[in-house]
């Protein structure tokens, strides 16, 4: 009887062992948020769900909002170990992966299918249901660039051009980006409002790339093109700071000074004026 109570022990050990094995055998749960890219893409992987990575700045504004009202929520912690995988990249500190997905704004948030292909991407701030929704929608197939391209071929319009142009432009792809751009253009009156947009659009485009002198000339057109217009009045001021991220700090403080002169009653003279004080203390002789 004792041997028998033994051997039934010793059973019942091994299955409990055994049982803890597989129980360690299996995936590590899911982090809210990964700090370290390898570990997330294992994650990703390990898992089998989509990959989502954060670019961000430490200067960026946007970036510590969305932070702060967004990723920090538990709505966020219930989304991202579940349906995919976050990851926060810091893009100063990875420059070669911020370049190999052609970040140009932050914060940029890319969303790679389990294959690490690229399903679309969120640029800029949005509130939590925005946010969110949009990712939901990326999941369906809905609302990516593959889908407007579809729907646009369906039945064309200004409206699904301006989308697929944008969706080009935040990928650096500016070749197909000017296409639509000019689709948007050629469709409708060439000083409406979304030929407006759509000219400051490739202006700021040529910005982002550092072409400073091409992004000078497209600023300058649109201020002769849309004088008296609230276009002209951006223009202006997008081309006082072109010339200032060019370093050219003369030609820079005289366009903010112009800047002032033209429009003093403009919402953004305070920052016009901070611009002057700062170029000033370069040295620069007024």
């Amino acid at each position: 009887m004792h041997t028998r109570v033994t051997i039934l022990t010793a059973l019942l050990a091994m299955a409990l062992i055994t049982a803890g094995c597989s129980e360690k055998s299996g995936p590590a749960p899911l982090e809210p948020v990964y700090s370290d890219i390898a570990q997330a893409q294992e994650a990703a992987r390990t898992h089998k769900l989509p990959l989502l990575m954060d670019f961000y700045t430490d200067e960026c504004k946007w970036c510590k909002k969305l932070d702060t009202t967004v990723l920090n929520t538990a709505k966020a912690e219930e989304y991202f170990t579940t349906k995919m995988v976050l990851a926060k990249v810091n893009a100063h500190e990875q420059e070669a992966l911020a370049d190999k997905y052609s970040v140009s704004a932050f914060p940029t948030l890319v969303l790679l299918d389990t294959a690490g292909g690229e399903i679309d991407r969120i640029v800029g701030y949005r509130e939590e249901g925005p946010f969110f929704s949009t990712l939901d929608d990326y999941l369906q197939g809905k609302g990516t660039l593959a889908f407007l391209v579809e729907r646009y071929e369906a039945a064309p319009n200004r409206i699904l051009a301006k989308k697929i142009a944008d969706k080009y432009k935040y990928r650096s792809q500016i070749e197909q980006a000017y296409k639509w751009y000019r689709e948007v253009i050629a469709t409708g009156e060439p000083t409406d409002s979304m030929s407006a947009e759509a000219k400051m659009e490739m202006a700021d485009m040529e910005r982002r790339a550092g072409n400073y002198d091409e992004a000078i000339l497209q600023f300058e057109a649109l201020m002769n093109e849309f004088a008296g217009k609230q276009t002209a009045e951006d223009a202006e001021l997008w081309r006082a700071f072109v010339l200032m991220k060019k370093a050219d700090t003369t030609a820079a403080l005289t366009a903010f000074k112009q800047f002032l002169n033209h429009y003093p009653n403009s919402d953004e003279v305070n920052y016009a004026r901070t611009q002057i004080r700062n170029l000033s203390g370069q040295g620069v002789q007024e």
